[in-house]
């Protein structure tokens, strides 16, 4: 009886020691993801603010160039100062979210209108990044009232649809007749499929690969805030990213998401 305590207590004993080690094995890879997260984000706030505060600087630069001529013209000069409202509370709205995820806090999920957060990220894109490559909508649906419901948030879904643009724009930038084609629309089942069409160049079945199960970069100046973060933002909101390449090349990438009306 006293050799099978001993032996039970000794088992009892690596059990703790086992789960100790196990659970600071986690602890340890749980701060290594949050530095890697917080680095990414770093990495998305100083190139998504870096546009916004361009653009406030150029529209009061414009602003002080008209104010010094004589003529009344209030409702351009209201116009002007909304355009840097908009932008100002853009850069707050950025902040605040990388803020949040620095202190594993995130905003609650909320019904938004998705195609409101697609149409805001692609007039983003024409206006300062599209470098001249031609960016069409073959079809934006919409639901009751206009919009494309889901549960989600405005800004996180906005800053996706962005870096999407932007990594097709990346993609055709050296391409003559590089264009962008984009579409919205709603399956019978309810959910909503955004997909970006670019005509770039082939990728390599490794670099495809790649783009696909790592969410890496697969051009030499990287993918904005990245694929990964990217993937985040699809997983927290229980959507599918996924890619395939188009003949003869070029690539589309598909945000699958579902309508408010079929998340009870």
């Amino acid at each position: 009886m006293t050799v099978r305590t001993a032996a039970l207590e000794a088992a009892l004993k690596e059990r703790d020691k086992s789960e100790s080690e196990a659970k600071a094995s986690r602890e340890k890879l749980s701060q290594m993801e949050r530095l890697g997260v917080i680095s990414q984000m770093g990495s998305m706030l100083a190139h998504e603010l870096k546009q916004p505060i361009a653009s406030i600087i150029n529209y009061a630069a414009g602003l002080k160039l008209y104010l010094k001529k004589e003529s009344d013209k209030n409702a351009l000069t209201l116009e002007t100062v909304g355009f840097m409202s908009d932008e100002a509370k853009r850069i707050a709205g950025i902040v605040d979210r990388v803020r949040g995820y620095a202190k594993h806090r995130s905003a609650e999920l909320k019904a938004v209108d998705f195609r409101g957060a697609a149409l805001a990220a692609a007039q983003i894109v024409e206006r300062h990044d599209s470098m001249n490559v031609p960016i069409s909508w073959l079809t934006c649906e919409a639901g009751p009232g206009g919009r494309a419901l889901v549960m989600g948030d405005a800004l996180e879904l906005e800053l996706l649809v962005l870096n999407l643009l932007r990594n097709a724009v990346q993609a055709v930038a050296e391409i003559p007749d590089g264009r962008i084609l984009l579409s919205l629309r709603q399956t019978e089942e309810g959910r909503w499929i955004l997909s970006v069409t670019d005509n770039g160049a082939a990728l390599s079945d490794e670099a495809f690969a790649r783009l696909e199960s790592l969410g890496e970069s697969v051009k030499p100046e990287g993918l904005g805030i990245g694929l990964s973060i990217c993937r985040g933002i699809a997983d927290r909101h229980g959507a599918k990213l996924r890619f395939c390449r188009e003949k003869p090349s070029g690539i589309t990438a598909q945000f699958i998401i579902d309508g408010i009306e079929t998340r009870q």
